[in-house]
């Protein structure tokens, strides 16, 4: 079963394989780049791609929500998934 079809039968309250994984509760940059092996200065050119990315390590089946810390300037600023923007890994 993929990983779409996992989601998708849940969503319809159908059987499934196996319980599917979600992602979305990291909130440190700092894991987020040692689960994509990246350093902090890769992290800062493009932190919504190797946020991706360090789910795709985990292989979770899909995210909840994306949160993207902005350590840089001491403030967190999360980027949440809307309904409109929940993708598949």
């Amino acid at each position: 079963m993929t990983k779409n079809e996992r989601i998708a039968r849940m969503l319809n309250f159908q059987e499934v394989d196996r319980v599917p994984l979600l992602g979305g509760f990291l909130v440190s940059g700092k894991h987020y780049r040692g689960i994509a092996g990246i350093s902090e200065e890769e992290f800062r050119k493009a932190p919504f791609k190797h946020g991706i990315s360090a789910y795709r390590e985990l292989d979770v089946d899909g995210l909840i929500l994306l949160r993207l810390p902005s350590e840089f300037d001491g403030i967190l600023e999360y980027r949440n998934m809307t309904k409109e923007s929940f993708f598949f890994l």
